[in-house]
């Protein structure tokens, strides 16, 4: 059903079943986007860029994959600007990160991957992406009837 007309839909729903009982009737809410970010280091404005988000990690354990792989601490990403051969600019995002060899550093857009070592803290970022991309879709909501009853009934909904 559309999210706007949830309340007028809860209001006039009349359930019949012939020959058992009404049960539970369920639509899920729309917590608040704050909420899904509750238990995490960031908000949801880290979601804007990868190096907004690997800047709201500081101090998270990652493990960098490509021409220089390396593992460590995330320090800071840093953005900054050269010029190509042909004179344009070229904006690249330079990675910082503590390792047991000191302070490294990998241009991001040259890393096959950043990956966090905590399996754990990357499902809570998945998971935020999740409920950010739900919430985003969420004008329609699924109402869920339940009936409780044993064999063939008629069951009517208006």
């Amino acid at each position: 059903m559309p999210l706007d007309q949830v309340d007028d839909i809860l209001k006039s729903l009349a359930v019949y079943d012939d020959s058992g009982t009404a049960g539970e009737i369920t639509l899920p809410g729309r917590a608040p986007l704050t909420q899904s970010f509750a238990n995490l280091p960031f908000d949801q404005a880290a979601f804007n860029s990868a190096p907004a988000l690997l800047n709201a990690l500081q101090g998270a354990e990652v493990r960098v994959t490509g021409a220089k792989p390396m593992s460590g601490r995330l320090l800071r990403v840093v953005e900054e600007t050269s010029r190509g051969a042909d004179g344009l600019a070229i904006s690249r995002n330079r990675v910082t990160l503590v390792t047991d060899a000191g302070i490294e550093q990998v241009i991001l857009e040259d890393a096959g991957s950043i990956a966090f070592a905590d399996p754990e803290f990357h499902k809570k970022v998945a998971t935020a992406l999740s409920q950010l991309a739900s919430h985003r879709s969420a004008d329609r909501r699924r109402l869920a009837i339940e009936s409780h009853g044993s064999g063939k009934r008629v069951i009517r909904v208006g």
